[in-house]
């Protein structure tokens, strides 16, 4: 009896507490080591348990695979997002990330707060610049138009909503000191 009924139960109610014991989303081998041969049905009980830890091990390497991938999707969109909102010859903010900052600008103006400028610009002359000397030149023009809008308004975001336009959202020293 100790040896075809008390032992093998012994051993699965040990390996079911092993596993039981084993914390985290991780890959479990309480089951494989077992070697039941009683010929009956706590040797099928045996095959069955180590068969399901096998099935849960597949099971959990594939949902780890998924959340690994998922991880990469959600840092990919991330990236693109930002990319969607970025001015590619300029680094600055562009005309969606300025639409979507006057969306948020109208729900604080609803909310009662009112302490912002907007600050527009816009650079003379860039057709000429481009007939003239080429629209490589008139992107350097660009440029560093919105280095000095940038270093001038170094608190506050700038966007490029045109061609040659920009515009900075006064925020904080920015806003305070905008008469200077």
């Amino acid at each position: 009896v100790d040896r075809f009924v008390i032992d093998p139960i012994r051993k699965i109610s040990d390996a079911a507490m092993r596993y039981r014991a084993e914390e985290g989303r991780s890959i479990r081998h309480s089951f494989t080591s077992l070697d039941i041969r009683t010929g009956d049905e706590l040797e099928v009980l045996s095959e069955s348990m180590k068969q399901m830890e096998r099935d849960l091990n597949d099971n959990m390497a594939h949902i780890l695979s998924l959340t690994d991938q998922l991880d990469e999707s959600r840092t990919v969109a991330f990236n693109m997002t930002e990319l969607a909102r970025k001015d590619a010859l300029t680094g600055v903010r562009n005309k969606l990330a300025y639409d979507e900052e006057l969306r948020s600008l109208e729900k604080s103006l609803a909310e009662g707060d009112k302490k912002f400028g907007i600050a527009v610009f816009d650079l003379d002359d860039l057709k000429g610049i481009n007939d003239n000397y080429g629209h490589s030149k008139g992107d350097i023009a660009i440029r560093r138009m919105a280095d000095i809008i940038c270093n001038v308004y170094a608190h506050s975001p700038v966007f490029r909503i045109g061609g040659d336009e920009f515009t900075a959202i006064l925020k904080g020293r920015d806003y305070d000191n905008a008469a200077q």
